[in-house]
């Protein structure tokens, strides 16, 4: 289309086309270059991969449907336009990729939080793959969860969950 001057210059075609496409489409395409990226790396350790867990939230455009699915935040003078959304991602040491981050709602009446979403993170882990957590994740649950989807782990703690942990073993 290049040669035949076909192929449009504006972005409102390629607008379109994004919109058209399945959300699985996404997810397939978005877990298929992240992997050719760790792929393209050696293991950090002993032929395993070591991958970094962590959370955060973003701010959406304040469209009806987002906001619907996402519901914004509200204080005391009422409810924000911002749909807020949760996710949690793991990213591979060695290559810095991003794995599909998990997205749930950060408010409203679906809330979850970032320990419900990272059990599906574990899952798209290697069967060797190591998960490493900062110390939000640091909690008997996020343990259980990484042994119940059959990866080793290495969670931080805060100061005061180590001295409590410490005085009860």
């Amino acid at each position: 289309r290049i040669e035949e001057g076909t192929l449009p210059s504006g972005t409102g075609a390629y607008s379109r086309a994004g919109k058209r496409m399945p959300l699985e489409g996404a997810r397939w395409l978005a877990a298929g270059v992240s992997q050719s990226l760790i792929d393209a790396q050696p293991p950090t350790s002993r032929g395993r991969r070591f991958f970094l867990v962590d959370g955060t939230t973003i701010t959406l455009a304040p469209e009806e449907e987002l906001q619907r699915q996402f519901p914004p935040a509200s204080n005391q003078f009422g409810e924000g336009v911002w749909p807020v959304a949760l996710l949690v991602v793991c990213h591979e040491l060695a290559s810095g990729a991003a794995l599909v981050p998990e997205v749930g709602a950060m408010y409203g009446e679906n809330a979850v939080s970032e320990t419900a979403l990272v059990r599906r993170c574990f899952e798209q882990l290697p069967p060797d793959g190591i998960a490493m957590t900062d110390s939000g994740f640091g909690i008997f649950h996020v343990a259980y969860e990484a042994r119940q989807t059959g990866h080793q782990f290495l969670c931080r703690m805060t100061k005061a969950r180590f001295n409590s942990l410490r005085k009860k073993a």
